[in-house]
């Protein structure tokens, strides 16, 4: 007796693997090795640092920055200051580069509008942020930045 015609299909494809199925399968591997080996490399510590900087993140900035032998919670009293003095300050970045110049050292380069108070119509300046490693951790050391990205910068 033959089967009925919405049946036939459906025996035909039985036990076939949909090539949907088996794509997808292959972009969740290949997507998974991706994600559990991406580190956060200095632009993703400039990009934080300038995040916090623009929001007054005193704590962020602090586990953020070098300054030379300084605790992090001696650099936290000068962030302090530093977010106080210039809470009128306002600006907008945007990262354009990233030069790795050694394992331990690269340079962030970034476009800025500064003081937008001010300045609101002028056009955007290029600037470069040092980053280092510090023990295993990307830091960005603040005496070593142009005072012109922001005038009210920790002093040492």
């Amino acid at each position: 007796m033959p089967l009925p015609a919405k049946i036939a299909p459906r025996m035909k494809r039985a036990g076939r693997i949909s090539p949907f199925a088996i794509v997808g399968v292959i972009c969740v591997l290949l997507i998974i090795p991706l994600l559990c080996a991406s580190k956060k490399g200095p632009e993703y510590t400039a990009a934080q640092f300038m995040t916090a900087l623009g929001n007054g993140d005193v704590n962020g900035l602090s586990k953020l920055s070098s300054m030379g032998n300084l605790t992090e919670d001696q650099m936290r009293e000068k962030w302090q200051k530093t977010i106080n003095d210039s809470k009128y300050y306002m600006f907008t970045w945007r990262i354009t580069d990233v030069t790795t110049v050694s394992d331990s050292t690269a340079a962030i380069k970034m476009q800025m509008r500064r003081d937008l108070k001010v300045h609101l119509g002028d056009d955007e300046m290029p600037f470069e942020i040092p980053v280092v490693k510090v023990n295993g951790e990307w830091k960005v050391p603040v005496y070593q930045i142009d005072r012109e990205i922001y005038p009210y910068l920790p002093q040492p």
